[in-house]
């Protein structure tokens, strides 16, 4: 089997290299074939999550939470009519604190614009990911000697849209039940509905998606008076307050490099700066932890244009679809998923953003 898979990332990356024979292809093909040797490893490695419950030896902790993915994947499927896919019966465990990927993200400096990596027949991605932290960091301070703004960061889970049998990961489990419920039926969207060369639109709707259909599974599963979905539903309140504060400095700061396009770097730095230690002023001032203030600081992410790049690839729409869901569908995430597996609605969906 997993000759069988190597082969195919074969195939179809020597057919990209034949048909579009760059030297810049060529590292494309570097890539995906390191990147497919990663995938595959990660998915032999994986356990059986049936075979797993049925070990007297498992930790009571770990089965309950892989019960719980069990419970959110039936119900993404069945309540939610996402697609029914062999992901997430397999675990993959690296320990909660291990990461396994490290995804490489960048920004121009003075456009809020991300940077992307064109694969040929593929689309472009805003971030490449990567099994190995050497070759993230590695094509970090490519970028940065580009000029880019530069982050590395760790993906909760990734989706490969079915053409591998997706496992959960070890570290999905560090989260709550709520968050858990988001990563796998977030996935699993991505994984039903996704739109060539649109990374904004599948990230918005994977994300709204996610988060609705979260609520939904913990209302059915413990009540919505529950401590778990109260929980949860806290959670993404706060999520939705910072949200605000950085659509609200993406747009000051989209404004600021408008007016300045014309102007020297000399001049776009200093302004930039200049707006950003505002941003950071008004950031400290927010009612949420301390430990997210400080985090968010020590990483200098308020000084990053990818951080606001990506924020928007993620949560741009999500107003606009929270308006549609409760207009058109009358909170019902099922009607409104029903609607999307019309591609018309989906066309619909994509001319509004």
């Amino acid at each position: 089997m997993v000759l069988i898979m190597l082969k195919k990332i074969f195939v179809f990356s020597f057919s990209v290299f034949v048909l579009f024979g760059t030297a810049t292809q060529f590292q494309r093909l570097k890539y995906l074939l390191k990147q497919g040797k990663g995938q595959i490893s990660l998915i032999h490695k994986a356990k059986d999550i049936e075979k797993m419950l049925s070990n007297n030896n498992l930790s009571d902790s770990l089965k309950a939470q892989l019960e719980l993915i069990r419970a959110v994947k039936k119900f993404a499927e069945d309540s939610l009519f996402l697609a029914q896919t062999k992901n997430y019966t397999t675990f993959y465990d690296a320990g909660k604190n291990n990461e396994i990927n490290w995804l490489v993200l960048a920004a121009y400096p003075y456009e809020l614009k991300p940077y992307t990596w064109k694969f040929p027949l593929m689309g472009n991605f805003p971030y490449l990911g990567f099994f190995n932290p050497e070759d993230a960091q590695k094509e970090a301070e490519k970028l940065k000697k580009m000029g880019m703004d530069v982050r590395i960061s760790h993906p909760v889970a990734w989706s490969t849209l079915k053409v591998f049998k997706d496992p959960v990961l070890s570290t999905m489990l560090r989260y709550s039940a709520g968050r858990i419920a988001e990563i796998i039926i977030h996935e699993t969207t991505h994984a039903t509905f996704f739109v060539h060369n649109n990374m904004e639109l599948n990230e918005n709707l994977a994300n709204f998606i996610g988060k609705e259909g979260a609520l939904h599974f913990l209302e059915s599963c413990y009540g919505r008076q529950s401590a778990t979905y109260l929980a949860f539903k806290a959670e993404l309140e706060r999520k939705e307050f910072v949200s605000v504060f950085l659509f609200k400095s993406a747009m000051q700061l989209d404004s600021l490099y408008k007016q300045l396009a014309e102007k020297p770097d000399s001049i776009k730095r200093a302004e930039k700066n200049s707006l950003l230690r505002q941003i950071e002023k008004s950031y400290l001032e927010l009612p949420i932890s301390e430990k997210q203030k400080q985090e968010t600081i020590k990483d200098s992410l308020l000084y990053n244009n990818s951080l606001y790049t990506q924020f928007l690839v993620y949560n741009q729409s999500y107003s606009a679809l929270k308006q549609l869901l409760l207009g058109k569908y009358h909170n019902s995430i099922q009607l409104f998923i029903t609607d999307l597996h019309q591609q018309k609605h989906l066309n619909q969906i994509l001319d509004s953003l």
